[in-house]
């Protein structure tokens, strides 16, 4: 904007010189106002690439939080059915041993 605003000034002060010096200025006026559109656009180019970003972060921690979870219930689920087992087959042999008397 500041840009635009010293572009204007200047041209102003040059068009009151020469009409030769009219026509160019207008023309580095045009060119001015075009950069500083292009440069617009491409800082909201970098914005919404930024967004875009974070988002996608966003979505990486949120499918690792959940495959955190998969894995722990997964891992609970097995612990839990195999000291099951493990109990109940001991139980099934403390019983046998104390029926039968053996020690097998």
């Amino acid at each position: 904007m500041v840009v635009i605003v010293m572009a204007f000034l200047f041209a102003v002060m040059i068009v009151m010189t020469s009409p030769f010096a009219m026509i160019v200025m207008a023309f580095l006026f045009i060119v001015v106002v075009m950069l500083s559109h292009f440069a617009m656009v491409v800082v909201i180019f970098h914005f919404v690439i930024i967004i875009i970003a974070f988002y996608f972060v966003i979505m990486m921690i949120a499918f690792y939080f959940m495959m955190v979870i998969v894995i722990f219930h997964f891992v609970v689920m097995v612990f839990v059915i195999i000291l099951s087992s493990v109990f109940f087959f001991s139980l099934i042999w403390i019983n046998k041993i104390m029926i039968f008397k053996s020690k097998y």
